[in-house]
């Protein structure tokens, strides 16, 4: 039986490069597989309501702040850019509902805009987000700001 010896300059220790290269495909893998949210950069009070319910998201999200701003989906635009927008996503496939985030202060007269744009693009299903109420007591009268 022959025996090997070790000798220094062999050099026995960790292969780096394959590690190295498992650890770019798991970077890669889970930078595809991730699913980044981005946050808007503006706040939107929603109005409060006791009885809604949970729902998916949606394709898309139309907020409309208190100064009368629209936004789709993070990106800024007035009345009849929102239309013609909501148009072409509903044209190409790309949206089957609509979300709508409506800040409570805002005049009711912008939520009817963005809900004649829906309509006007042949949107069916459309949802208004809102906050969750949040009573300690059932008794107990909220406060009205």
């Amino acid at each position: 039986m022959k025996r090997r010896s070790f000798s220094p300059d062999q050099g026995l220790g960790i292969p780096l490069t394959p590690l190295i290269d498992m650890v770019f495909l798991l970077l890669i893998y889970f930078m595809l597989a991730s699913n980044f949210v981005e946050e808007q950069q503006f706040h939107v009070e929603l109005p409060e309501s006791s009885h809604g319910h949970e729902v998916s998201r949606h394709k898309a999200a139309v907020t409309v702040t208190k100064d009368g701003r629209f936004f789709l989906n993070s990106r800024q635009m007035d009345a009849d850019e929102l239309q013609g927008e909501l148009k072409r996503m509903k044209a190409a496939e790309e949206l089957r509902s609509l979300e709508i985030r409506i800040d409570r202060l805002a005049p009711a007269g912008l939520a009817v805009k963005v809900l004649d744009a829906a309509g006007a693009a042949g949107i069916s299903e459309v949802s208004i987000s809102t906050a969750a109420v949040q009573v300690k007591n059932p008794y107990e009268k909220r406060k009205q700001p």
